[in-house]
């Protein structure tokens, strides 16, 4: 449960965080309002700073890509979707995910799921990225577009399993 209502408090700090410069500020007002003390202060400060110099994706927390946070999609079918961050510029659109807790495959599909609505919604090459924060680690995975249908397969085969197995116990 801890770690739970760590992961929900580092993704609010992350939506109100677009730039390297807003990581004191937001911190700031956190600190000042009580909701997180100096330690968690200084712990964010370092690993929203690793998360924003990351030489994987450093380059999309830049001026020169255009960045929404927690931002709700609307699909045709009225099903919602939140990425962490969506960043584009007029040729690429980027899409980050952060996650608090462990690897897991779902998570992949996730993010794909996310690339596909985008690269629909702004006709641009959509990359994707899953940035993992476990404790002072840190890990950034690209997502392969390309092998969305493999991921799917894979994800609803380990479902049936499940279903079964759990079925016939």
């Amino acid at each position: 449960k801890e770690s739970r209502k760590r992961g929900d408090l580092i993704h609010e700090l992350l939506s109100h965080i677009y730039y390297l410069e807003d990581i004191q500020i937001v911190l700031d007002k956190y600190y000042l309002k009580g909701e997180i003390d100096k330690i968690e202060k200084e712990y964010f400060i370092k690993i929203f700073k690793k998360i924003h110099l990351h030489p994987i994706i450093k380059k999309y927390f830049s001026k020169n890509y255009l960045s929404m946070n927690e931002k709700s999609i609307i699909l045709p079918d009225k099903n919602i979707l939140r990425p962490d961050r969506i960043s584009y510029d007029d040729k690429t659109c980027i899409v980050i995910d952060y996650k608090t807790g462990s690897k897991k495959e779902k998570d992949n599909l996730q993010v794909i799921e996310y690339m596909k609505y985008m690269r629909e919604i702004l006709n641009k090459e959509t990359l994707g990225f899953i940035v993992y924060i476990e404790e002072n680690n840190l890990s950034v995975k690209q997502i392969d577009f390309s092998n969305w249908y493999k991921f799917k397969i894979k994800y609803f085969e380990n479902i049936f399993k499940w279903m079964y197995c759990k079925n016939f116990k």
